[in-house]
């Protein structure tokens, strides 16, 4: 009885129209502060925000300028990375959201920028999208296959580098990445991770400063991906690049580059001696058109002749092509290459093949 009481008397408000009117205007109005107090909030949010985009680290302490090189095909999160690693901004996501809503993305320019942690986002990213390259520079190209010796003596000539002061900075030089842990720590512990590119070296800046931006570039180029891929294979960081270094002084054809490492893959799985002549020039310190059997008895851990696996480390800076080669290399049946002419080699599967081949090309 009391349920059908009550439902008569909502049916009885519901039809009278002045009561109806009544319950939509207190609905309304609530309604109307719901909304109010949302988009207040999304204000508030709003505000909050933009402070975030453009809010300047501002003076301190800790205020410092840095020169910073954006190197070319860099993305837009590679670039908000190196800035939030070098502590000119706060927030890569703020710094990434600003580019997407100004039209900057895809559009920032490489080169070589002064900037200090005391500028807003903004301020960041106007400078490097209009390109205001504020340091003066001098841009050096290092080949894929140059050595530490190569290295050094290029940006020497330049007037870039003391020689001795390079020299002891890729000895004794401490630097904290990841990627170089497990290096033997001898005069040529960095051989290998100086990664070949082009740089711009601005004027005044240390040999110190000029290693580590290679080796920064190095783990940009290397990124954790590939290193991860390389541990998948059972291959450390350093025989990666050991193995990279080896292909890319051998290699002169792009499309040779995953067979050769398959050869070096082939004789490794077997024990078989590598018999590579780059490492035997390395170890002699020189480039030489032709080895003697006498540069064969050379005694060093890099003498591939008669050291079985890798050398202890690389012998050159290997380009990204090379590494890809050694962990995707060509599935093959060959343990044995000879260079022609023209740059390319032939491959054999035995022995007696190779010879043949060596006697066919006229290479004794």
């Amino acid at each position: 009885m009391p349920n059908i009481i009550l439902g008569r008397r909502i049916k009885a408000f519901f039809s009278n129209p002045n009561k109806r009117h009544k319950l939509n205007r207190i609905y309304n109005r609530r309604m109307k502060k719901i909304v109010l107090l949302v988009g207040m909030v999304g204000l508030l949010s709003s505000l909050i925000a933009l402070r975030v985009l453009w809010l300047p680290f501002g003076p301190s302490t800790d205020q410092v300028t840095k020169q910073i090189q954006i190197a070319s095909n860099t993305s837009t999160t590679q670039i908000a990375e190196q800035l939030y690693q070098e502590g000119l901004i706060r927030n890569q996501t703020a710094f990434l959201l600003y580019l997407r809503f100004s039209g900057y993305a895809r559009q920032l320019k490489a080169g070589n920028y002064s900037l200090s942690n005391s500028m807003s986002v903004k301020e960041i990213a106007e400078r490097i999208y209009r390109g205001e390259n504020t340091s003066i520079y001098t841009r050096v190209t290092l080949p894929e296959g140059y050595t530490l010796d190569q290295i050094e003596e290029t940006l020497a000539e330049k007037g870039l580098v003391d020689s001795e002061k390079f020299r002891a900075v890729l000895e004794n030089g401490e630097f904290n990445y990841d990627f170089l842990e497990g290096l033997p720590s001898d005069k040529n512990r960095l051989e290998g991770f100086l990664f070949p590119a082009t740089y711009d070296i601005t004027s005044g800046m240390t040999e110190a400063e000029c290693v580590d931006m290679m080796l920064k570039c190095f783990g940009r180029n290397v990124t954790p991906a590939i290193r991860q891929q390389a541990a998948d294979q059972g291959l450390s960081v350093l025989e990666l690049i050991t193995m990279a270094s080896i292909v890319e002084r051998e290699a002169r054809l792009e499309e040779e580059r995953p067979i050769i490492a398959g050869v070096i893959d082939n004789r490794l799985k077997i024990g078989m001696l590598l018999q590579v002549d780059a490492t035997v020039q390395y170890a002699l310190g020189q480039h030489k058109e032709k080895i003697y059997y006498q540069d064969l008895e050379l005694d060093s851990p890099y003498n591939t002749y008669i050291y079985p696996g890798l050398p202890p480390g690389p012998i050159a800076s290997p380009g990204i092509s090379s590494i890809s080669a050694v962990l995707n290399p060509t599935r093959h049946d060959y343990y044995y290459y000879v260079a022609q002419s023209d740059g390319s080699h032939v491959f054999s599967k035995s022995l007696k093949e190779h010879n043949q081949a060596k006697s066919r090309i006229g290479n004794k």
